[in-house]
Parts: structure tokens; sequence; C-alpha cells
């Protein structure tokens, strides 16, 4: 079921938003404003009488569906300007870097892709996978903004062909011993069984002598 926000904006004017688990204070303050025309770094999200944290994500901000927020005139703690991110290859090797916020996913792509070949795949819908949240294809990635994130996310990559997650892994150094298949060894007579044999043949030897 679908989760959304009202928010009464200055004026008296109410407007309704409908907000993802990770769409962030940041997103839905900036949607209020954008609706009322109003400049998002002049006004805060207050819920009751607290102020909402404007970087973390709805699922994180312990408001409830169809939350009744204020939008009001003043100055909140103002996003930064740029992200730590963690990137992580189909490979398996993870990729650190700062990168400002008016980037998109793609665009972390792009900057990887010369120095991973991994990311250098031409087959397969390229997949970036954040907590719970899945964004799929070139258009989803570009529309994604890293103001969305919060600093040390961990971004998966990798690339869906035909509905599965393909990983792309390094071939291993190659190994003498790898697939060797070991000779069936001959079977050995074990020397007690011919000490018991040997001992059977004078037993009847000398019965037949006696005899």
């Amino acid at each position: 079921m679908a989760s959304s926000v009202n928010v009464l904006c200055p004026g008296g004017r109410r407007v309704s938003i409908k907000v993802t688990p990770n769409k962030t204070i940041q997103e839905i303050l900036e949607a209020a404003c954008s609706a009322r025309r109003l400049s998002p770094s002049e006004h805060v999200l207050k819920h009751g009488r607290n102020t909402l944290d404007i970087t973390l994500p709805f699922r994180l901000s312990c408001l409830p569906n169809n939350a009744h927020l204020d939008l009001v005139p003043g100055k909140g703690v103002r996003a930064s300007s740029s992200i730590q991110l963690v990137l992580q290859a189909p490979s398996g090797q993870r990729h650190r870097k700062e990168f400002p916020v008016t980037e998109s996913l793609w665009d972390v792509l792009e900057h990887w892709k010369p120095q991973d070949s991994s990311l250098q795949q031409d087959t397969g819908v390229p997949v970036c996978v954040i907590m719970q949240e899945r964004v799929a294809g070139e258009a989803a990635l570009k529309a994604k903004s890293l103001k969305s994130l919060r600093g040390d996310t961990l971004v998966r990559f990798n690339f869906d062909n035909d509905g599965e997650t393909r990983t792309v892994t390094p071939s291993p150094a190659a190994s003498s011993h790898t697939n060797r298949t070991d000779p069936t060894p001959a079977t050995a007579t074990s020397p007690s069984t011919t000490s018991t044999a040997a001992a059977a043949a004078a037993a009847a030897a000398a019965a037949a002598a006696a005899a």
C-alpha cells in the first residue's frame, strides 16, 4: 500500500505527497515547496513541535502513514553538498569516493567504469540495490539523485539478464591440482593374507604326509 504525508503550507493550503520508505525528508520538503513555489532553503518541516531531520529517510523518521506535517519558514539543518558513497562492483571490489549530491547513480557508475572492467559489460540491465530499494535501467539510474541517499551508503551494482541478477567475477588463477584425476591404485595383497594362505598350505601338506 502506498504511503503519503499531508503537508500544511503557509496560507492554509494542504499538499498530499506520496512517499516511499527510502524517500528522504529533504525530498518531501522540496516537493511541498515546489507545489507552492516556495524556497526549500527558507522552510522546514515540523511534526507537532518537532523539526524534522531532512537527512533521514521516511522509514527512519518515525512518521506514520498519512502523517500531518507543517511547512513553516525557518532555517533548519541544511543537507550536505556532497556524500560519501561506497559502490560494490559485480567483481566484488568496493570503490569509495565523495560525490556531489547533484549527481546521479549513473554518474557514479560512469566515474568508476574505466577503472573496473566488471562495470563495462554491454549485456543485461544495469541494477543498483540500496538497502531494500532496487533501481533498474539506465533511465532510472539517471533519475536517482544522490541527494536521496545518506552518507556512507553501500550501493550494490550488478547486471540483470532475463530477470536474473548476473554476477561477474574474475577468473581464478589456474591450479595445477585443480580437476586432476588420480589413477586408481592397483589392489595390493595384504601381507597378513599371504602368511595365512602359506600356513594353511603347509598344514595340508603335513596332513597328507602323515596319512
